[in-house]
């Protein structure tokens, strides 16, 4: 499913924008470093535009705290606001895992071969598979690496874990920490991502870890991947996901 910026709404309600510049209406000014507090800050960057995604429009500042070392915009579009950002982002596509009828040949072979090895280190059960694989994770660091990322810091161990995933998006994650037998969770901000994600049977929430943050489940690992330089208060987000972790849960 592919969002369609015609009729889709963001998180908080919010449409495309169709002039050149954020709504100053609509913009957060801070007096502060959004992670430690200080009030002092060095302008790094003047007239920073959006020329990657092209969903920010107009000119933005960036200033570095002496106190941290931390960047941030000032100002930066609202909490409101902000769901404009992502209408389009590349999570939309759900899990990037293409069926097995869409692939070539070669697509076919390097697939069983990363799911001979994916088998073998975390007791998955993927389909084609090849033992080739784990001789290959065994003399070439980079296919193993490129395997172990999607994984994360789990192992076969953590099977029958609890998983909490924020910033999911469509489920890479999820996908393959449900395949080695943890119990999965997610939340995203996105509708469009949390549609696709349930879609497929995960169990995802709207919105970031505060949608969790009432609940009584508890988790032994919460992953935040690409996450924590997006949210408005990293502080209190961190602060949420330590108060929902089990006794020697792990945060990563």
């Amino acid at each position: 499913m592919k969002s369609n910026e015609s009729s889709f709404s963001g998180p908080t309600g919010v449409t495309p924008l169709e002039s050149g510049v954020w709504p100053r209406d609509e913009l957060e000014f801070l007096d502060a470093c959004p992670v430690c507090g200080c009030r002092e800050k060095t302008l790094m960057y003047n007239g920073l535009r959006d020329i990657v995604y092209a969903v920010a429009p107009g000119d933005w500042r960036m200033y570095r705290c002496p106190g941290c070392g931390c960047a941030y915009l000032n100002p930066r579009p609202s909490v409101a606001s902000i769901g404009r950002a992502y209408m389009t982002y590349a999570t939309h596509e759900g899990i990037g895992r293409t069926e097995l009828g869409g692939l070539s040949i070669v697509q076919r072979i390097s697939r069983a071969l990363a799911n001979g090895y994916r088998n073998r280190q975390y007791g998955t059960a993927e389909r084609p598979a090849s033992w080739l694989g784990v001789v290959l994770g065994g003399t070439l660091p980079p296919f193993r690496q490129r395997i172990q990322r999607g994984f994360r810091c789990l192992s076969k161990d953590d099977r029958g874990s609890r998983v909490l995933d924020v910033g999911c998006g469509g489920g890479n994650f999820l996908y393959w920490a449900r395949a080695m037998g943890c119990e999965v969770y997610g939340a995203d901000p996105d509708p469009v991502t949390v549609h696709n994600a349930c879609s497929l049977g995960f169990q995802v929430r709207q919105g970031g870890i505060e949608a969790f943050a009432n609940d009584d489940l508890r988790f032994d690992l919460i992953t935040l991947g690409h996450v924590i330089e997006h949210v408005h208060d990293p502080v209190g987000v961190l602060r949420i996901c330590y108060a929902l972790l089990e006794p020697g849960g792990c945060l990563w």
